[in-house]
């Protein structure tokens, strides 16, 4: 059964009560509509489970390590994330150091960058799209 809520708020309520912040929660809730009884999440949570379990089991390092001819990737980090190990962050370090990709760090940014520094993501995509 697809859970609802009476309200928005109480929408609102349930995810900062899951432990999330208000601005995740005010950003989850665009993906509200009207149900029989309230509101329901319109997203597909089976398919996004999905996505992410695929995601997860991918590595590719290699991407990063060895781009196509003429190509550089830009990484768009936010400098709290926990999503990275101080392995791997020295890993895109050195990868910047030889010119395989651009390493943007976001100060004051937790995973979701673009809820936590919206102008400073935007910044880095702009330069990341800029010349190599």
């Amino acid at each position: 059964m697809v859970p609802t809520w009476e309200r928005r708020e109480d929408f609102l309520a349930a995810v900062l009560a899951a432990g999330h912040g208000r601005d995740i929660a005010a950003w989850l809730a665009m993906n509200l509509e009207h149900a029989e009884r309230g509101f329901r999440l319109r997203l597909d949570v089976a398919a996004i489970r999905t996505l992410l379990d695929d995601y997860f089991v991918q590595d590719l390092w290699d991407v990063l390590e060895s781009p196509p001819p003429g190509r550089r990737a830009t990484v768009v980090l936010g400098a709290r994330s926990p999503v990275l190990d101080v392995a791997e962050l020295e890993r895109l370090k050195r990868l910047q150091s030889r010119g395989l990709l651009r390493l943007d760090v976001i100060a004051d940014a937790g995973h979701w960058v673009h809820v936590d520094q919206p102008d400073a993501t935007v910044d880095a995509v702009v330069r990341g799209l800029g010349p190599a």
